[in-house]
């Protein structure tokens, strides 16, 4: 599940510097948080039930 939350970060990020190059910045704001979003995500699911505090406290 990880590897789908990272996967689909990367892919997010592509689509923000496409809305950029694009001149959208209303998506491209939207795919950097859904990017951010996943990472997070995949971050806590690696770190487990004792590292996810880390990660909040870090955010």
């Amino acid at each position: 599940m990880a590897e789908r939350l990272e996967a689909r970060a990367r892919a997010a990020a592509r689509e923000a510097r496409a809305c950029a190059r694009a001149g959208d910045q209303v998506g491209r704001r939207r795919a950097q948080q859904e990017a951010a979003d996943a990472q997070r995500a995949a971050a806590m699911l690696l770190a487990g039930p004792r590292g996810v505090a880390s990660i909040l406290d870090a955010s």
